[in-house]
């Protein structure tokens, strides 16, 4: 009888830390900081573009940003973003209502919506037009082409300003524009880089899955969802991730989570709401 009780509360006792490590939720009070996506609550497909808000990463709190202009990308901090105004890249301040004309293009470069942005630093942003990485400077509007072999359009920018992720056939690149060295890394693709410049998480070759892995380290770790866009939370620990709900067997819709990609453990933030409806993804302060 013994044993019997014994074995009992050891079966017991694994399970609880299986569920505890894999299964539980993200505890309470453990995140902090604002999520900021396209509006999910949005239904009109014409205005998806044109409307996006914050969320809070604890409570799930929604919060309209009101600015009825296309996203092109936010601008570090969260309280300035680049807007499109007829067809000109704009930077938005949310705080002042500042807007200041950055970048036009030309003819041939056609509608600027088309393109992939991402923020660099204070005085610069980047745009992925097609094949070509461009370096914008924000107060003189130059720019650069620092690489002409880009294949999926996200990149992502280390936080010293000089050093840049892309995926080029099929590889994750690494490019010091100062030097113009390049570094093939790993295959996979659609890379982010934490805001410390620590870590990168990317879409290896397989698919439902993200990969985290240290830059200056060997540790790696494997989120397995069927994702469609994430970032890194201002202090690397976790993902927000925009991921499909499945009903009935097939996928519907979408669900955002934050994920703590180390254990497993995960919070909704969004249950549900229609599918690409929340490409765009930062999480700040």
């Amino acid at each position: 009888m013994k044993k019997v009780l014994l074995i009992t509360l050891l079966i017991g006792l694994c399970v609880f830390v299986v569920h505890e490590m894999f299964f539980s939720d993200i505890p309470d009070g453990a995140l902090s900081g604002k999520i900021q996506v396209r509006n999910p609550w949005e239904n009109d497909f014409a205005k998806i573009k044109e409307s996006y808000a914050f969320i809070d990463a604890e409570t799930a709190e929604i919060i309209p940003s009101g600015i009825p202009h296309t996203l092109l990308c936010f601008m570090g901090n969260g309280s300035k973003v680049l807007i499109n105004i007829d067809n000109d890249a704009v930077l938005y301040d949310m705080e002042t209502k500042e807007a200041i004309s950055v970048y036009t293009p030309d003819e041939a470069e056609g509608s600027i919506i088309d393109w992939e942005y991402s923020y660099v630093d204070e005085q610069h942003f980047s745009i992925a037009q097609w094949s070509k990485l461009i370096l914008v400077d924000i107060e003189t509007g130059e720019k650069r082409v620092i690489a002409e072999d880009v294949g999926s359009a996200v990149h992502s920018w280390a936080n010293d300003g000089k050093t840049v992720y892309y995926s080029s056939e099929g590889e994750i690149v690494k490019l010091n524009v100062e030097t113009g060295q390049k570094t093939y890394m790993f295959k996979g693709s659609h890379p982010q880089v934490s805001k410390d410049g620590e870590l990168i998480a990317y879409y290896p070759d397989r698919p439902n899955q993200v990969i985290v892995q240290e830059l200056n380290g060997e540790n790696r770790w494997k989120y397995r969802a069927p994702v469609m866009d994430f970032c890194f939370s201002p202090d690397g620990k976790y993902l927000a991730c925009f991921q499909w709900w499945r009903g009935w067997g097939l996928y519907f819709g979408g669900t955002l989570k934050i994920a703590d990609y180390k254990t497993g453990r995960t919070k909704t933030v969004i249950p549900k709401f229609n599918a690409g409806q929340c490409y765009d993804i930062d999480w700040v302060e």
